[in-house]
């Protein structure tokens, strides 16, 4: 059982990673002097990067069902999901 939690707790640690770096600019963004136009076209560029987010936390969900089953190929259609995003 804690070969499963080893890659889920990986990936947690990957989302909150990619959360935190994709929205920790905005408040930057937001201190410097440009128009708020700017700022907010800068923000959602690089609030992008939560998709990333998302994809990992979508992982989280497939993992279980891989590896709870002795043929992972079989179930594994679903955790390629995420892969297209990226």
């Amino acid at each position: 059982m804690t070969v499963a939690l080893t890659p889920l707790t990986l990936t947690a640690i990957s989302a909150a990673s990619d959360l935190i770096i994709a929205l920790y600019p905005a408040f930057i963004i937001w201190q410097l002097k440009i128009t708020k136009r700017l700022k907010t076209g800068l923000s959602v560029l690089m609030g992008l990067g939560c998709l990333s987010a998302v994809c990992a936390v979508f992982k989280i969900t497939t993992l279980p069902l891989i590896s709870n089953t002795s043929d992972p190929t079989c179930n594994s259609t679903q955790s390629t999901t995420y892969r297209r995003a990226y």
